[in-house]
């Protein structure tokens, strides 16, 4: 049984089921769409927005504690469809960098997860129609939009970081890439690939697999300490108890996996007294280190008679760079795009910390653990991330307006106004202004018994029998990249442990 099928659970469901010796039920909350006829093309094709309908129409909502008094509100959108993130996101398919791994991740306890073993699953997931001989044959597409297609806003932002000094690099991916060029993207002739579509539709006929959409699991069911399977609600709204034939596999996201945790009764014990819940396993790992990639956007207004619309002018190119004085290499992304409001039209520099110091949590709401769960992510509570967001700021700003080609787009900037010289007063801005990025990950970290870890190296929950987790809470540390390729390629290693019934393998 598998729960959640989004990104990771849609993956695992497919390869599990291929493999035929084993009957595979996948639950999804949000809606089923079996093949490319019945997706709604809001979906289909990537836009943000088809009219009325939104992306967002298919995705949770999850509100978040404010960051400071009087920030801007960040709804944490996860998707909830078949497909999950990979149905409702930017489709960016950027990997994490070979330092994530060796690094970051091997000194949390990741044992199996370094970059040696982890380049080869990120190649038999996808195929890069670009660059060919890197040697991915997977079923995921990626390609990038020709210059030939970007707006006059792009190519000016790709020659004024080539005429800052950073080198031009057509390949994010190739490892330890850093500089400027475009973005890997999983759309293929304007068709999002989302894992519904490149995994699982060619499952569907399989005598081994059964997918349940507008299933909402409530939790996980227990005898002693083996999951049997979960409670969940048909779309009538009814309960029913769905029995696991082996094991019971979570891949409901960053938040709603720790949170179908704690409300199952696996979690930390006074928490979980606290709130109700009868404790199944003391685990206080679940829901803590909420990882996130906290973005700040600086805007200028366009000149006056200078054609913008948001829908043509998004971010196919990015820099990936190091923040002034940064000891952490690459860990800023920036992009630019157009925005609209009331006031018009104009361009915005979205500058992403992709490895930030601090980190939050995901907690049951007190007393009502069947509420939405209490979200924080905790942005710039660090110090350091507060000053390189700073620097990246002002480095945004001189970037931009010193730029010939970018001063003829812009007038005045708008977002922070005014000068920005003053340290306590562009703080204060960015405090207001931080937003996250929707990478939930990192609240069910992979690790070491006795380490605070809450799964082992192939996602067996750490202390009970039967159950795994697959999705991006496992990661023991965010990635200096958009999560999503990042988590197909573990999905694909979980599936080939789960086959085997094994350890990892290379």
């Amino acid at each position: 049984m598998v729960v959640g099928g989004g990104t990771a659970g849609a993956i695992v469901a497919a390869r599990v089921a291929a493999h035929g010796d084993r009957s595979v039920v996948l639950l999804e909350a949000g809606p089923d769409f079996p093949g490319p006829d019945e997706t709604p093309p809001v979906l289909l094709y990537g836009d943000y927005a088809e009219g009325r309908v939104t992306t967002r129409d298919f995705a949770w909502a999850w509100d978040t504690v404010p960051s400071a008094p009087g920030a801007a509100p960040y709804v944490l959108y996860s998707g909830k469809v078949i497909g999950g993130g990979s149905s409702v996101n930017g489709q960016v398919w950027l990997h994490g960098l070979p330092g994530d791994f060796d690094g970051n991740w091997a000194a949390r306890g990741a044992s199996g997860w370094g970059w040696r073993e982890v380049a080869p699953w990120y190649a038999a997931v996808a195929r890069d129609l670009d660059f060919p001989a890197r040697g991915g044959s997977g079923p995921v597409p990626v390609r990038r939009v020709p210059p030939a297609q970007w707006h006059p806003v792009h190519a000016g932002f790709l020659d004024a970081c080539l005429d800052a000094g950073f080198p031009h690099c057509p390949d994010l991916n190739a490892p330890g890439a850093s500089g400027v060029g475009p973005h890997p993207l999983n759309n293929l002739d304007g068709v999002r690939v989302s894992s519904a579509l490149s995994h699982l539709r060619s499952a569907r006929d399989l005598p081994t697999l059964r997918v349940l959409g507008d299933r909402d699991v409530e939790r996980v069911l227990f005898d002693g300490d083996r999951a049997v399977g979960v409670l969940a609600r048909t779309p009538a709204g009814a309960p029913v108890r769905v029995l696991a034939e082996q094991e019971v596999v979570l891949a409901a996201g960053g938040v709603a996996t720790p949170w179908l945790l704690l409300r199952s009764g696996v979690g930390d014990a006074d928490h979980l007294r606290r709130n109700g819940v009868p404790v199944v396993l003391d685990s206080a790992g679940v829901g803590a280190s909420l990882r996130e990639h906290p973005r700040v956007m600086v805007r200028w207004r366009a000149r006056p008679g200078y054609e913008l619309n948001a829908t043509s002018v998004r971010a196919p190119v990015a820099l990936r760079t190091t923040a002034p004085g940064s000891a952490i290499p690459d860990d800023l992304k920036l992009s630019i795009a157009a925005f609209e409001d009331e006031q018009g039209a104009g361009i915005e520099m979205t500058i992403f910390l992709m490895l930030a110091v601090g980190s939050g949590h995901v907690r049951l709401a007190e007393g009502e653990p069947a509420a939405r769960p209490v979200v924080d992510p905790r942005f710039l509570r660090e110090p350091e991330d507060v000053r390189r967001l700073r620097e990246a700021v002002r480095f945004a700003v001189d970037l931009v307006e010193s730029s010939p080609a970018l001063r003829e787009v812009v007038a005045e900037r708008v977002a922070p106004a005014g000068a920005i010289d003053d340290d306590a007063v562009l703080d204060g801005w960015l405090r207001r202004a931080v937003r996250g990025t929707f990478h939930a990950s990192s609240t069910c970290a992979i690790g070491p018994p006795g380490s605070g870890a809450v799964v082992d190296q192939v996602g067996r929950v750490l202390g009970v029998r039967g159950l795994r987790v697959v999705d991006a809470s496992v990661m023991p540390d965010s990635v200096r990249a958009n999560i999503n390729a990042t988590v197909a390629m573990m999905a694909e290693r979980f599936a080939a442990a789960i086959i085997t019934q094994s350890a990892l393998t290379g």
